[in-house]
């Protein structure tokens, strides 16, 4: 009898830390970009692997204005005015913004045929990027020609 309480009390223990603890766990990162929230994670523009936020090319066009050219496993990005190009390939950490490298801390990747890059690098070359552990959220701030007046 005292195996079994000894069991349930366990496993009881077990289920309340779970329950406890899932709400944190299920938060969804949010993205403020530019001072807009996106809710980027939900319309699954936006994955975490390996503790980074990554980025699907369907945000990097329509939210960061940014056109994308595909050659296999090669991309290219640029952006309206064709002023700069960032390069990479799927399975490679390293993106090139107009001959200069970059290194990312993990490899860009194709998710369900989906291009996704990690964000910090791409902001970095053109902003500030920063975590809000309170808040869930990716705060970042990109500006390519420093002409917006961004808070």
């Amino acid at each position: 009898m005292k195996t079994t309480l000894r069991h349930l009390s366990l496993s009881g223990g077990l289920a309340l830390l779970v329950m406890l603890a899932s709400p944190c766990m299920a938060d969804a990162a949010m993205l403020n970009l530019n001072g807009q929230d996106i809710d980027a994670e939900a319309s699954g523009d936006m994955v975490i692997r390996e503790g980074v936020t990554m980025v699907s090319e369907d945000l990097l066009q329509d939210e960061m204005h940014l056109t994308l050219e595909k050659d296999g496993k090669q991309f290219t990005f640029s952006n309206a005015y064709k002023d700069f190009s960032l390069k990479g390939a799927v399975g490679s950490d390293t993106l090139l913004l107009n001959g200069g490298d970059k290194k990312m801390s993990v490899d860009a990747r194709s998710i369900d045929g989906k291009l996704f890059v990690p964000l910090r690098p791409v902001i970095e070359l053109f902003g500030d990027i920063g975590w809000v552990g309170a808040d869930q959220t990716v705060y970042a701030r990109y500006d390519y020609n420093d002409q917006l007046d961004i808070p």
